[in-house]
């Protein structure tokens, strides 16, 4: 008898975890499928061709696209997001990276915490934290804040983006 209550538990726990399996993958899907609309490609119906996405990408390619970068000297997160930067910035060579080390200069950090009220937050705490067009990103990850730095470049490459700094008040 206990084994089978054993059994029994353990089929239970089974189909828990393939229950939180299948939801992620909807979620996944989910995610992906909204990605795709937010660029303008219905996955029904579409299936983008490449010269087209190229085409759609070259619009603004001469234009300057600013990316800020604040950083700590010894933050092990921030030398991978200035590692992943300098990587990326071989792609896209109309990229420009300011980057700003904070722990030691005063001068940065207070640029650092101007930037940061310019973007509604009062009181920055974490390096690195980058800042490109109306967005900003604290912390790094390649995935997913990486994907999400290089997407935002490529939106930026479609359509005009502003520099962080016009946000700035005098």
């Amino acid at each position: 008898m206990h084994f089978f209550l054993a059994k029994l538990k353990q089929n239970k726990m089974v189909c828990k975890n393939l229950v939180i399996y299948i939801i992620i993958g909807a979620v996944v899907i989910g995610l992906f499928t909204v990605g795709l609309l937010i660029r303008g490609i219905n996955p029904e119906t579409e299936n983008p061709d490449v010269e087209e996405v190229e085409e759609e990408a070259i619009i603004h390619e001469g234009e300057e696209v600013i990316l800020y970068l604040f950083w700590g000297e010894g933050c092990p997160y921030c030398e991978k997001a200035k590692t992943f930067l300098a990587e990326i910035k071989e792609s896209f060579p109309s990229l420009t990276i300011k980057d700003y080390e904070v722990y030691y200069n005063s001068e940065n950090r207070d640029l650092f915490v101007e930037m940061a009220k310019s973007y509604g937050i009062d009181n920055p705490q974490g390096v690195p934290m980058i800042f490109i067009n109306d967005q900003y990103f604290i912390g790094f990850a390649e995935d997913p804040i990486g994907l999400q730095i290089v997407d935002t470049i490529n939106g930026c490459l479609t359509i005009t983006c502003l520099d962080p700094a016009t946000r700035l008040i005098d």
